[in-house]
C-alpha cells in the first residue's frame, strides 16, 4: 500500500509537470525570431533614446538628464599604453583625460561618448586615434554610432571610451577564484577616493514588493552602452549591513529576481553580476544594468515582421538545443542546461514562484564552490500557443543565466577581460586590433546551423539527452574564447548541481528523493 501511494504521488506530480513544460516557454525553445514574429510589431529604432524603467521608475529619462547635464563624465589619470585597468604603479607616461557621454549635437535624444586630454595643448596618440574613431562613428547621425562585427549569433562592438575606466581593486587581477580578498572600505572605490558614489548623484533608491531591501541605483562613470548604463546595490545609508565584498549573497539572489521582475517594457534592460575572476574590478558588492537589446542587435534587424527583442536578442538566449533538464516544484521552476560553449544553466520562473526561484538559485550555486561566476537576468512577458505577447502582469517570467568559468581572459584573446555581457555573447573589443581577432569567421547566421544540423540536439523533451560538446563545424574566435574560459568538467558540475536540485525539490513537494530520481529528467 506503501509503495502505491508513493506511485500515485509520482504519476500525479509527473502529469503536473508534463502540463506545465506544454505550457511554459522555455526561451531555448521557443526564444528564436521565428517564435516572436506571430504579431507584426514595429521594428525598434536604432538611434536615440529607448524607454526603459526599473522599480517604475523611468530610468531612461534619469539618464537624459544626467548626460545633458554633464554628469555622466569623469577626470582620471591613466598610463599611457595599458589597456582594462592596467597597473598604476608603473613608472610609465600617466595621462590626464576627461571622458563620458554628452548629448548629440544633431539629435537632443541621442548620447555619445566623448574623451579629451586635459592640461595639454597637443593630445597624445591614444586619446587621439580615440577621438578620430569616435568621429567617424559619429558623423552620420542616421546611423549607430558603434563599430562592430557579428559571427553568427555572436557580436563584438568596439569600446574604446571604456578603456579608460578604473583600475581593478587589489587582489582582482588574474584571480581564478570568486571568492573576493577581505573587505577593506579604506581601498573600496565605491565609498573612498574621488570617484566615491557620494559625489555622483544618486538616480533612485528602489524597493518593490519582495525584496529584502532597499536598492541605490547609479551611473557607471564609464558606460557599456551610451544609452545608458548603471550601478545597482544594496543601500549605502546601511553600512553594516551593505558595506561588503563582491560576493553574492541569497538574499542578492532574492532582490536581484524581484528587480528583474519589475523591468517595463519587458527585456528593456539587462542586469548583470560578475564575480571576481569572472569580470569585477571593484571590491564591492554591486550588479549593471543597461539597456536591451544593445544597439548592434537592433542595426542587424531586418524588417518589422521580426524585431529584435531584450529577452531572446543574446546568443544565449537563441540557443536552440539542450543537454539536460530538471523543472522543479511541478514545473513552476525550469532548469536547463544549455548546449552553449561556455557552461550556462539557464533557471526560469513566472513572477509569483520568484522566492522558491531565489532558494533554488542559491541552492545550485553551492554546486560550483568557489569558482568564477557570472549571472545575467531578463524578465519577458508570458506568451500565448501562437508566441503573441499577453499582457498578464502575474504571467511574466523572469530568466537566469548562470555562468561557471575556470578563468577570467581567454587565451583566444588574452587582452581582454571577458564579463558577463560576454558570456551572454556580446563581446566589448578595445581596439580594431581585438575587434580584428573577434571578427567573424563564419558567415552570418553559419553557428546556428550547427545546431540545426541534427535533429537528435533539438529542444524536447522526449529525446534523449545526450552529453555532447562537439558542435561540429569550427567555432568563430567568440565561441572558441567562451569554451576556453568555461568551467572544465561541464557534466560532472550539471551532475552535482541536479543532484542539490533533486534534495531540494523533495522538500518543496513532498516526495522522497529516491522517487524522483527514478527517471531520466529526475522525475
Amino acid at each position: 500500500m506503501k509503495f502505491n501511494c508513493r506511485v500515485a504521488l509520482f504519476i500525479l506530480h509527473l502529469l503536473v509537470a508534463t502540463f506545465k513544460v506544454g505550457k511554459a516557454h522555455r526561451i531555448p525553445l521557443h526564444g528564436s525570431a521565428m517564435a516572436f514574429a506571430a504579431r507584426s510589431k514595429p521594428k525598434k529604432s536604432s538611434t536615440g533614446q529607448p524607454d526603459y524603467q526599473l522599480a517604475s521608475l523611468d530610468l531612461s529619462q534619469k539618464w537624459l538628464e544626467l548626460v545633458r547635464n554633464g554628469q555622466v563624465e569623469a577626470t582620471v589619470e591613466v598610463p599611457a599604453s595599458y589597456s582594462d585597468g592596467g597597473d598604476k604603479n608603473s613608472p610609465e607616461e600617466m595621462l590626464r583625460v576627461r571622458y563620458g557621454v554628452a548629448v548629440s549635437k544633431e539629435d537632443a535624444n541621442k548620447c555619445q561618448e566623448f574623451v579629451e586630454q586635459v592640461e595639454t595643448e597637443e593630445p597624445h596618440e591614444k586619446i587621439r586615434v580615440i577621438n578620430e574613431t569616435l568621429a567617424q562613428l559619429q558623423s552620420d547621425p542616421s546611423k549607430i554610432s558603434v563599430q562592430y562585427e557579428m559571427d553568427g549569433d555572436f557580436v563584438a562592438q568596439l569600446q574604446l571610451v571604456r578603456t579608460l575606466r578604473p583600475a581593478p581593486s587589489p587582489g582582482f587581477a588574474g584571480s581564478t577564484s570568486s571568492e573576493p580578498p577581505p573587505y577593506d572600505e579604506k581601498t573600496d572605490s565605491f565609498v573612498t577616493g574621488p570617484l566615491r558614489l557620494e559625489l555622483r548623484p544618486v538616480v533612485g533608491t528602489v524597493k518593490v514588493p519582495g525584496m529584502v531591501t532597499r536598492y541605490d541605483i547609479y551611473h557607471n562613470v564609464s558606460p557599456a552602452d551610451a544609452r545608458g548604463h548603471f550601478l545597482l546595490l544594496p543601500t549605502l545609508s546601511l553600512p553594516e549591513l551593505n558595506w561588503r565584498g563582491q560576493k553574492f549573497l541569497p538574499t542578492d539572489f532574492t532582490n536581484m529576481l524581484y528587480l528583474a521582475s519589475s523591468v517595463r517594457p519587458h527585456g528593456s534592460l539587462f542586469l548583470g553580476f560578475n564575480s571576481v575572476g569572472a569580470g569585477a574590478s571593484q571590491n564591492h558588492i554591486h550588479c549593471h544594468a543597461w539597456p536591451s537589446p544593445p544597439l548592434p542587435f537592433l542595426n542587424e534587424q531586418e524588417d518589422d515582421s521580426s524585431p529584435v527583442e531584450g529577452w531572446n536578442c543574446y546568443a544565449v538566449s537563441k540557443v536552440k538545443s539542450i543537454i539536460d533538464f530538471y523543472d522543479l516544484d511541478g514545473g513552476n521552476i525550469e532548469v536547463t542546461y544549455l548546449k552553449y560553449p561556455l557552461f550556462c544553466v539557464q533557471f526560469s520562473a513566472s513572477k509569483e514562484h520568484l522566492d522558491t526561484l531565489s532558494k533554488v538559485l542559491d541552492f545550485a550555486s553551492a554546486a560550483f564552490g568557489e569558482a568564477p561566476f557570472n549571472i545575467g537576468f531578463l524578465n519577458r512577458p508570458a506568451m500565448d500557443d501562437d508566441g503573441n505577447t499577453m499582457d498578464s502582469e502575474d504571467d511574466s517570467f523572469v530568466d537566469v543565466y548562470m555562468f561557471v568559468r575556470s578563468k577570467e581572459r581567454s587565451s583566444v584573446l588574452p587582452s581582454l577581460k571577458l564579463g558577463v555581457s560576454e558570456a551572454m555573447g556580446l563581446f566589448h573589443a578595445q581596439s580594431d586590433e581585438e575587434l580584428g581577432v573577434l571578427k567573424a569567421t563564419t558567415p552570418l547566421g553559419g553557428a546556428r546551423k550547427v545546431e540545426d544540423a541534427g535533429a537528435e540536439h533539438e529542444h524536447d523533451h522526449h529525446h534523449d539527452h545526450h552529453h555532447d560538446h562537439d558542435d561540429g563545424p569550427k567555432k568563430g574566435p567568440m565561441a572558441q574564447a567562451l569554451e576556453d574560459i568555461s568551467y572544465v568538467d561541464r557534466d560532472e558540475l550539471w551532475s552535482a548541481m541536479k543532484t542539490i536540485l533533486i534534495g531540494l525539490d523533495a522538500t518543496i513537494i513532498g516526495i522522497d528523493e529516491e522517487t524522483l530520481e527514478g527517471t531520466d529528467d529526475g522525475r
